[in-house]
């Protein structure tokens, strides 16, 4: 029963953390700024499972997968795509694609959520510089918490 608490506690203040980060990224929707600007193209990299007691599959205990982030932006509406090839593991679920369906630069922190093929989703942190992102990730199948660990990814172009 604690551990569900916990995953329940855990995906509300992330969905906040986010939520809030809505209204204050958009003063102007014509304007991209600089920092904006260096996010978008392709990025190649990596996530690991971490081991904590909310991992579903503790079989999944530092689990390797490469990702690949395509970062778009068309007139007002940031978006993108996502792949996943297994690393020392396969992807979570065999969720090999999905999409970039939210990306909001709350000060510095770049929050992105990724809709994955499986019907999941993972919401990614960062503080990208213009040729390195690093972070971390939490991954829900519904309300629940399946995953979180660790990403880094680099600018392929």
């Amino acid at each position: 029963m604690t551990a569900y608490v916990l995953q329940l506690v855990m995906a509300v203040v992330l969905d906040l953390v986010v939520m809030s980060g809505c209204v204050d990224l958009k003063p102007d929707p014509d304007t991209v700024s600089p920092a904006e600007e260096n996010l978008f193209g392709v990025w190649i990299g990596i996530t690991m499972n971490d081991c904590s007691p909310v991992q579903s599959d503790p079989g999944r205990c530092r689990a390797v997968e490469r990702i690949s982030l395509t970062m778009l932006r068309r007139e007002r509406t940031s978006w993108g795509f996502y792949r996943c090839a297994p690393g020392n593991a396969p992807c979570y679920n065999h969720a090999d694609r999905g999409q970039i369906k939210y990306l909001a630069l709350k000060g510095r922190i770049l929050w992105f959520r990724v809709m994955r093929n499986d019907h999941s989703s993972c919401l990614f942190d960062t503080v990208p510089t213009a040729d390195r992102m690093r972070g971390k990730f939490w991954c829900f199948q519904g309300s629940e918490l399946v995953e979180r660990g660790f990403w880094q990814a680099e600018r392929a172009y």
